[in-house]
Formats: C-alpha cells, sequence, structure tokens
C-alpha cells in the first residue's frame, strides 16, 4: 500500500531493475497481487508479525495498493 501510494503521488509509472530495464510498477503490482490472491478473494501472509496473518487487515492494504495501482495516472489526488 505504502509502495503504491508514494509512488502515484510522485507520478512515478516506472522503475528501473539492476540491469537497467525498466518496469511499470502499475502493472507488475497487479499482476503479483492476482497471482497471491486467496481463493476467497482474500489476502493474506502466514508470519504473524505485524497481523500479516490477519485476513481482514492485509486485504484491506491490498486493495488500497490496487487502486493506487489502477488509478488514473493524472489523478493524484
Amino acid at each position: 500500500h505504502t509502495f503504491a501510494k508514494a509512488l502515484h503521488v510522485a507520478e512515478i509509472n516506472t522503475l528501473k531493475d539492476s540491469a537497467g530495464k525498466e518496469h511499470f510498477w502499475r502493472a507488475d503490482l497487479a499482476k503479483k497481487m492476482i497471482s497471491v490472491q486467496q481463493a476467497d478473494g482474500s489476502w493474506f501472509n502466514t508470519e504473524g508479525r505485524w497481523q500479516e496473518n490477519d485476513k481482514t487487515l492485509v486485504t484491506s492494504y491490498g486493495l488500497m495498493g490496487l487502486s493506487y495501482a489502477l488509478a488514473l495516472e493524472n489523478d493524484t489526488k
């Protein structure tokens, strides 16, 4: 969530990896989130640190992160 919000507000759409390849973070984040989504639509981590195993909390943060990834580029409010 924090990663997506910061990049969205800063109007940064691409990031370079250590090899110099550019990545469109919005698409990469959405693909990753979809790939780890549970069958019931939730997200969580088996690690309990920082309440990462709380489906409600983690799903809320996941949806907020996706909202920034999918937001219009000129909508920084």
